[in-house]
């Protein structure tokens, strides 16, 4: 039960990233993509840290973390960073909710990658629910 708590507040907070990132842009004075893309970066670099530290015995050494896994962790680190400026970008351009709901998207694609790479299980109710997904997304950007 407690990943449903977890999914439901990323959820949460991933809404608030949007919300926030959507007045950086559209304020008297706003940042540029890259400005709120930075600022955004840095923050999440102290919160990063602050997790280090907090786990600091915790932790492996940085030897010993096995080659593969850590090298997607890398790739999800960049992946996430250049989302953000193409989506502060997105965002500085386009209405809010359109653009909310568009990147709102991935799940589908996430979907998509995972069951062509046969790590995810294919059947009715899943792919009605990526459907419903998809288009509850697209009905709410052309609201």
């Amino acid at each position: 039960m407690s990943w449903l708590v977890n999914a439901f507040s990323a959820n949460f907070l991933y809404a608030l990233w949007s919300l926030f990132g959507s007045y950086s842009q559209t304020s008297s004075s706003p940042l540029t993509p890259l400005e709120s893309q930075l600022v955004t970066s840095f923050t999440s670099t102290l919160v990063a840290l602050q997790l280090f530290l907090s786990n600091f015995s915790k932790l492996r050494s940085l030897s010993s973390l096995p080659f593969t896994p850590t090298l997607f962790a890398v790739f999800a680190g960049v992946s996430t960073q250049v989302g953000g400026i193409f989506y502060n970008r997105a965002l500085s351009t386009g209405p809010t909710s359109a653009v909310a709901a568009i990147a709102g998207g991935y799940p589908a694609a996430v979907f998509l990658v995972n069951a062509i790479m046969g790590r995810e299980e294919v059947n009715g109710m899943k792919v009605l629910g990526v459907a419903l997904a998809v288009a509850s997304g697209a009905a709410f950007s052309m609201a």
